[in-house]
């Protein structure tokens, strides 16, 4: 059984015109992975090979409207882009802290340059020790 991720991508830019909606389609799936948001504690992530937490960012809540659907946005980039799950849940952490920063549920939304400018610049919070626990 594998992954799979559903995108509409309306009439204006079908599937078939966009090489990056359609790498999602095309290649085979990753290896099932989970990924669970804790808001402000970051998110917890487990593999088939390791399981750990990626601490939150640092900031000044605004508004949370559409923070999940940010860091699910973050995730699903970093999985198709073929990025180690440590990266993708950094960023996807980024997304989601960008997204609640700003009031209203698009506001946040920005490009992959300044998501990567806010990782640079903004520290994460201490995370729980849930580090490379017992896998089966």
């Amino acid at each position: 059984m594998g992954s799979s991720i559903c995108i509409n991508a309306g009439p204006q830019n079908p599937v078939g015109d966009n090489k990056e909606i359609r790498l999602g389609v095309d290649e085979p799936p990753p290896k099932p992975s989970v990924a669970i948001s804790h808001g402000s504690e970051g998110c917890f992530v487990a593999t088939e090979k390791e399981a750990f937490q990626s601490p939150a960012y640092g900031i000044d809540p605004v508004d949370g409207t559409g923070s999940g659907d940010a860091f699910h946005a973050g995730m699903i980039f970093g999985v198709l882009k073929g990025w180690d799950m440590r990266e993708t849940a950094r960023f996807a952490n980024a997304c989601g802290a960008l997204n609640t920063i700003k009031l209203g549920a698009r506001s946040g939304m920005c490009s992959m340059e300044d998501v990567r400018h806010f990782m640079t610049n903004n520290d994460r919070l201490q995370g729980k020790d849930f580090e490379n626990l017992d896998m089966p």
